[in-house]
């Protein structure tokens, strides 16, 4: 079959095109992998870390959280000051300030410093969050898009299995100490940024708002804003419960940890396509509606073993409306609202990220650490009911 001259010069850019594009792919995959491995190793040994060498009780805990969640509701107003320069190198620059946050946990000496340093790798984490969706999305080709999130997804998950495959034999055959752990998580996050520096640049290339609300997005923020509970209750409190009410030690919560990313590496990609598939609300339905016998069982299963696998169970379900949220608000906003959109998500999502922790810390003092799930299942089931709002099958970008 032969080709006019014109049909192969277009053959040749699409052919470039997809090389610039897989090419960025794999920058922005090696950032990812190296943010995923230095989160890998902090979610495995921050609460053996909190509650073994700092000390802290439930109610500190609170309140560290909370503290450490308000750079998610600063997310819109620092992004949307910062949004004429180049993604790339605001990604690049959030992994830094990751990096320096993990590093200085070496020095921790208390609480005060534990929230200072805290705070400083959050407000890193949390300006690359929405970046680093937004370049996927960029990046991806037409009714790709949750395949692409879902296959990077599994680059998280492959790091975070790596990271906690070296936290377990560190821990059980070189007994190094959780501070030089982290030492080692902020040369991760210092290597991710340094690929994501190398994802090609670009100027905005149209004129984005710098901070939006719009009444059409309303189901969008809702559902953020109870996500953001239904998350953090998890979170904060699971493996708080599993070390503090079960006494799981720092090598079982870290084969927990590698089990768990294991399960997520292989599913990622498929649950991608799956949303782009089935669409964002079944995809939600399925994810909510899961997670409500979860928290149900926290608060109700007195057996560790159970536990854990209800642990792995919520990880695998997040990941549908982790994709599904974004996927929903791409195809519900055009372009110029993405990034404000995606960060204003991530606001008010931390409304209650930050509120949560500390009334789920009161109420596990005060009550008992069952009525703390109790809650997450109400937010739960609202959640659940919030989803039928959205329409069936795959949305279409405007």
């Amino acid at each position: 079959m032969r080709y006019s001259k014109t049909e192969t010069y277009d053959r040749k850019e699409r052919s470039q095109s997809d090389k610039e594009r897989l090419r960025a792919l794999l920058n922005l995959g090696l950032g990812i992998f190296g943010l995923s491995f230095a989160t890998g190793i902090q979610g495995t040994i921050y609460t053996n870390f909190l509650v073994e060498d700092i000390g802290i009780e439930a109610h500190q805990l609170g309140v560290l959280e909370s503290i450490r969640e308000i750079p998610g509701l600063l997310t819109a107003f620092i992004l949307g000051a910062l949004l004429r320069l180049a993604e790339p190198f605001l990604a690049g620059a959030s992994l830094i300030l990751v990096s320096l946050g993990f590093g200085a946990y070496y020095f921790v000496r208390g609480l005060p410093d534990l929230i200072a340093f805290s705070f400083l790798w959050s407000l890193g984490l949390h300006c690359w969050m929405p970046l680093r969706s937004s370049m996927i999305l960029e990046l991806s080709e037409p009714s790709s898009e949750g395949k692409r999130l879902g296959q990077m997804n599994s680059v998280g998950f492959a790091a975070a299995t790596a990271s906690m495959s070296m936290v377990f034999l560190a821990s059980t055959w070189l007994s190094m100490s959780f501070r030089s752990l982290f030492l080692v998580a902020a040369s991760m996050a210092l290597l991710g940024s340094l690929a994501t520096f190398m994802v090609p640049g670009k100027s905005q290339r149209i004129e984005k708002p710098r901070l939006i609300i719009r009444r059409k997005y309303w189901l969008y923020y809702g559902l953020s804003l109870l996500d953001g509970c239904r998350r953090q209750i998890f979170t904060t409190f699971a493996v708080l419960a599993m070390v503090q009410a079960f006494g799981a030690p720092v090598g079982h919560i870290a084969l927990l940890m590698l089990f768990n990313n294991i399960v997520g590496f292989m599913a990622a990609s498929h649950i991608g396509r799956l949303v782009d598939r089935i669409g964002e609300r079944s995809s939600l339905l399925i994810s909510y509606g899961g997670a409500i016998p979860i928290f149900l069982g926290y608060a109700l299963v007195p057996d560790i073993t159970i536990l854990y696998i209800l642990y792995i169970i919520d990880s695998f379900l997040f990941i549908f409306n982790s994709i599904a949220l974004v996927t929903y608000i791409n195809d519900s906003a055009p372009l110029e609202d993405l990034i404000p959109s995606l960060a204003m998500g991530q606001t008010v999502n931390h409304l209650a990220a930050v509120t949560f922790p500390i009334v789920g810390g009161i109420l596990w003092s005060i009550l008992g650490y069952d009525k703390t799930f109790f809650m997450g299942a109400f937010a739960t089931i609202i959640l659940a009911l919030m989803a039928l709002g959205i329409p069936k099958g795959r949305l279409h970008k405007p």
